[in-house]
């Protein structure tokens, strides 16, 4: 059913379809409103695939809303910008090999006025789901008659995050559980067959530290920073190597482990990659690791790592078949082979 927001606008119905430059997509259902656009999910009618939809209307500033969402990336330094967090709005930067937050166009400052709803359905946090209950409630001396949502709110989304990375589904497509804690121990408890008794016990800490009913009881992302269990150190897993692009590739297969130590022919085979590898770009660092029987190089850019790696993959070298991943940027600076 078509409903009005803010008497400016109704909100786009299930299944109508948008045309853009870059293709046709068809609306799902709304994820979020703000003041200068709105959110929904949606699909794109040629492949299929589920697309975001960000729609600006007429009255609204499309050039004022980029800047907007250029203010608050750097609001982020300070303790003042709550975002949407949720898992769509965070992206791999395979340059930095690392997480990044995109999507600020719904945020808002603690110290600023506003009535709009917050978060998106399956991250929001008790108070924000009241508060989109009741925010029309708010009176003409801008007095808010329900508690603002805030910086603990995005600790909620997170704890949910991390949940449904460690789980592979949402934890709360709908909240309505009494007992949180319950909740996060039955879903990581389903996981238990993919993760050590250490890890989970370090999880479910984690999470219902970020999961409490009420804000003030929340942890500050100060203190969740340095929790134990971030701090350890686990290494990315064969799938995480093939699935998240950086600059450096692991070549492995090279040889058997230490058949290169100590004679000539490992420093032939260290240049003949080497040459291979500059095909593609512009190689910065190498390493041949003759105690692994791997090889690894540095590429300045991600793109040329990626061409690399697609090339690489299907190269025999010495009748051998070549196993080609990437490789954590952090571990590789450090030389954390493996």
């Amino acid at each position: 059913m078509t409903s009005v927001r803010n008497n400016h606008f109704q909100e786009l119905p299930p299944e109508q379809e948008l045309i853009a430059p870059f293709g046709v997509f068809r609306v799902r259902g709304g994820i979020a409103f703000g003041r200068c656009c709105e959110v929904y999910e949606g699909e794109d009618c040629v492949s299929g695939g589920p697309v975001a939809l960000k729609v600006f209307r007429r009255h609204q500033d499309y050039q004022g809303a980029l800047q907007r969402e250029l203010i608050f990336l750097r609001a982020l330094a300070t303790p003042d910008a709550p975002v949407d967090l949720k898992p769509p709005n965070i992206m791999w930067s395979a340059q930095v090999s690392g997480f990044k937050l995109i999507d600020f166009g719904v945020s808002f400052t603690t110290k600023e006025k506003f009535t709009h709803a917050v978060q998106s359905k399956g991250y929001q946090a008790p108070e924000s789901i009241y508060w989109n209950k009741k925010r029309t409630e708010i009176s003409s001396s801008d007095t808010p008659a329900v508690v603002r949502p805030g910086i603990p709110s995005d600790v909620w989304s997170a704890g949910c995050i991390v949940a449904e990375a460690i789980v592979g589904c949402q934890l709360f497509p709908s909240f309505c559980e009494t007992n949180v804690n319950k909740a996060v121990k039955a879903a990581l408890a389903s996981s238990a067959a993919n993760y050590s008794p250490q890890f989970l016990d370090g999880a479910y800490d984690f999470i219902t530290r970020c999961l409490q009913i009420s804000p003030e009881d929340r942890a500050s992302p100060r203190e969740l920073l340095s929790s134990p269990w971030l701090a350890q150190a686990y290494r990315p897993t064969f799938h995480d190597l093939s699935l998240l692009r950086t600059t450096v590739l692991r070549v492995l297969n090279v040889s058997d482990a230490h058949q290169l130590e100590g004679i000539p022919e490992g420093k032939v085979v260290e240049n003949y990659f080497l040459q291979l590898c500059k095909k593609h770009g512009d190689v910065i660092d190498y390493h041949l690791e003759v105690s692994l029987g791997a090889f690894f190089v540095q590429y300045h850019q991600a793109s040329d790592a990626e061409e690399a790696y697609y090339i690489l993959s299907k190269t025999i070298f010495n009748d051998r078949t070549l196993i080609v991943t990437f490789f954590d940027l952090d571990l590789w600076q450090q030389r954390e082979l493996y």
